[in-house]
């Protein structure tokens, strides 16, 4: 039974503060990996970026992961366009992105086999058209597109110190993103055990694919009814869901809206409304 008195509902305010905190510092440490790994498979492939415009795109695009129904497909459709590079590059920018994708695919597998592996070949595809319909030149056709993709994305592959770097990245990226899952729901006051960690990281994972805003309603469902099928009490669920909404999708979006509007990138979002929308 939920305690709604007051003196309860204040303790719960500052244990969800707590892991915003300690969540949101984690998520900093995330970022600026993942701004790393994108650079190192961007500088292989020929496209000069500095770190700053590699970590300002990731950043501004959080808002468009979050509240857009195409969700990490328009994400990453937006970090090619805010790099505004050639192009001849534009397919290779997708494929260090997919690579990514990949990457931390084959990292999850180990967690949940088949379903892991067809949520990122979903997503990858999808990735592959979005970008694709909104970054290619009038000219140039979806299959040569793609071709052009699959070569990039062979070329990256190919190299085992890049590949390796790659899964190392992802690796720490994976394995912090847990940690911080597992002292949000801590601070939450749920003490996970270990299969219900790996478990419960995996359905936000899955359930984050959802073709809603910030996978509403997918993911809210899918904790819930996770935790409660484990056996934790739903007033913990509900306070761990807060939380985590809080860590990964209401931070992270409005950090993304300051670099939008501090660095002019939300020009870019304006000129997609145009008929020659991302295309130069």
């Amino acid at each position: 039974m939920l305690d709604l008195s007051l003196t309860a509902l204040l303790s719960d305010l500052k244990e969800v503060g707590y892991a915003v905190l300690v969540g949101s510092l984690i998520n900093v440490v995330l970022t600026l990996l993942w701004a790393l790994r994108w650079r190192a498979g961007l500088k292989y492939l020929g496209v000069r970026v500095s770190y700053l415009q590699s970590l300002g795109a990731i950043v501004a695009s959080f808002p468009l992961g979050n509240l857009l129904p195409a969700g990490k497909a328009a994400q990453e459709a937006f970090r090619i366009a805010y790099l505004d590079v050639k192009e001849g590059k534009r397919t290779s920018v997708m494929a260090a992105a997919a690579v990514e994708w990949v990457a931390e695919g084959l990292i999850i597998s180990f967690l949940l086999l088949a379903v892991i592996i067809r949520h990122y070949a979903i997503g990858a595809a999808a990735l592959t058209l979005v970008a694709v319909a909104a970054g290619q030149p009038q000219g140039m056709t979806v299959r040569s597109a793609v071709r052009d993709l699959v070569k990039a994305f062979r070329l990256l592959s190919r190299d085992r110190r890049l590949m390796a770097t790659y899964l190392a990245v992802s690796s720490a990226i994976i394995a912090i993103d847990v940690i911080k899952v597992w002292l949000v729901a801590l601070m939450s006051g749920l003490y996970l055990a270990l299969f219900d960690l790996i478990l419960l990281y995996v359905i936000l994972r899955v359930t984050s694919a959802a073709p809603t805003p910030a996978a509403l309603g997918f993911l809210d469902l899918g904790v819930i009814g996770a935790l409660k099928f484990m056996g934790y009490p739903v007033g913990l669920a509900v306070l761990f869901l807060v939380s985590i909404r809080l860590v990964d999708t209401v931070m992270p979006s409005i950090a993304g809206i300051i670099v939008l509007v501090v660095t002019g990138s939300y020009r870019v979002l304006r000129q997609a409304r145009g008929a020659g929308s991302w295309r130069r």
